[in-house]
């Protein structure tokens, strides 16, 4: 069951890119001016650290690749990207068209129903919805012990008075497609992991710029 899903989560990464996009409407914009604003991200999901022993995505390696991930991210202090993705699109639609949000509240929600995250907004105008789809470090075509780095990222606009979406859209970012050669695993290891670090927060540069770029200009 593992392996089907993980199948699944291979196909989502690859095709990632052709999910629906929506443009925030340019007369929606123009009425943003001191609305306000809140602020929500999710728990991160498992770090999937998928080495090359592990490649063959049965299911004690799947678990035992997500319990290697977990305790990567913990032991080196690994952070989700989408608390920047998040604080850094707050400030964008801030300073294109005045929406007004409190930098250092953000809200941490573990449910992703629409009701539940309007209710966590309590009396703001809207809802910037930030959640990290999933990240992981695989093996480049589980053939040779080079890694390559992955994250896949949504964002959401709601209206929280409607309860609907006025902007969303999905972002991927892997090393290789970036440009990067895949790297060995000491390299991903060394200097308490300072190459995920890096490779993650290239990942929310990323994903800010394309936000930016399809969510603020209609199509």
């Amino acid at each position: 069951m593992k392996k089907i899903m993980l199948i699944g989560l291979l196909l989502l990464v690859l095709g990632c890119s052709g999910m629906n996009t929506k443009a925030v409407d340019q007369k929606t914009l123009q009425t943003l001016k001191n609305k306000t604003l809140a602020l929500i991200i999710h728990e991160s999901p498992n770090f999937m650290a998928m080495t090359f022993d592990k490649s063959m995505f049965n299911d004690a390696h799947v678990d035992a690749a997500y319990a290697d991930g977990n305790r990567l991210i913990q032991e080196k202090g690994i952070h989700d990207p989408a608390d920047k993705i998040c604080k850094m699109m707050a400030e964008v639609f801030s300073e294109k068209y005045g929406l007004l949000y409190n930098r250092s509240s953000m809200i941490k929600s573990k449910s992703k129903k629409m009701k539940d995250l309007v209710h966590l907004a309590n009396v703001k105008d809207y809802l910037l919805d930030v959640e990290t789809v999933y990240w992981f470090f695989l093996n480049k075509e589980h053939k040779r012990p080079d890694y390559y780095i992955s994250y896949i990222a949504k964002l959401n606009l709601i209206d929280v008075d409607k309860s609907t979406s006025i902007g969303r859209s999905t972002c991927e970012y892997d090393t290789v497609s970036a440009g990067k050669n895949p790297v060995s695993y000491e390299k991903l290891m060394e200097n308490d992991a300072a190459y995920i670090k890096q490779s993650l927060d290239d990942a929310a540069n990323f994903c800010i710029n394309k936000f930016t770029n399809e969510l603020t200009f209609k199509e």
